[in-house]
C-alpha cells in the first residue's frame, strides 16, 4: 500500500479490509486478462513499455495525431476547485479519478469541489471517477440529486479494468 493515502486506505477497511482487498485486487488483474496484452501490469513488472503493449499516445500510428493536437493542451497547477472558480466556460466531460477519496476527510472541500463542478457543468455532461470504496457515500447531497449514474454499466467496465486496483468506477450524467 505504499503510495495509497490514508483516506484510501480507510475507504477499502470500510468494504473488505486491506489484506483482503490487495489479494483479490492482485489476483484479479494478474488472472482475467492475459499479462501480453495488459500495459499496465507489464509497465510494472518490466519497468518499461515494449512496442507492442503499450497505451495508444505511444504507438507510431498515433504520432502524427497527437503531434497536430498538441498545441491543445493546457496545463494548469492548480485545484480543480481553483480552476473551475477562475473559468468562464462550461465544461461537459469531468473526468475526476481517485481524487475525492482523498477529500472524503475533508468534507468542507469535497463540497465546494462539488458545487463548482455543478456551476460549470453543462446539461448532460458526463462525469467519471473510481474510488476505492465501493460505495461513495461521501459525495454531498446536493451534488447526488442533479446526477444519474449507471450503476450496472459501470460495474460491468469496472470488472473489465486492466489495472484493477479500485473498488468501483462511476459514471453520471448531469440532470439539471
Amino acid at each position: 500500500m505504499l503510495g495509497v493515502p490514508i483516506e484510501q486506505i480507510r475507504q477499502i477497511e470500510r468494504t473488505s479490509g486491506v489484506s483482503a482487498f490487495v489479494e483479490a485486487k492482485v489476483a484479479s488483474a494478474l488472472t482475467r486478462t492475459p499479462i501480453r496484452e495488459n500495459y499496465f501490469w507489464r509497465v510494472y513488472i518490466n519497468g518499461h513499455y515494449s512496442e507492442d503493449c503499450c497505451p495508444n499516445y505511444l504507438r507510431r500510428e498515433h504520432f502524427e495525431t497527437l503531434r497536430s493536437r498538441a498545441a491543445r493542451v493546457m496545463i494548469y497547477t492548480t485545484t480543480l476547485t481553483r480552476l473551475l472558480q477562475s473559468a468562464a466556460e462550461r465544461y461537459s466531460v469531468f473526468v475526476l479519478l481517485d481524487h475525492m477519496d482523498w477529500l472524503s476527510a475533508a468534507p468542507e472541500l469535497l463540497n465546494e469541489e462539488w458545487r463548482f463542478i455543478m456551476m460549470r457543468a453543462l446539461p448532460g455532461a458526463r462525469i467519471i471517477y473510481r474510488s476505492a470504496a465501493l460505495h461513495c457515500d461521501y459525495l454531498p447531497d446536493f451534488a447526488t440529486s442533479r446526477l444519474h449514474f449507471e450503476p450496472v454499466w459501470t460495474a460491468a467496465l469496472n470488472r473489465r479494468d486492466r489495472v484493477g486496483t479500485y473498488a468501483s468506477f462511476h459514471f453520471a450524467t448531469v440532470t439539471s
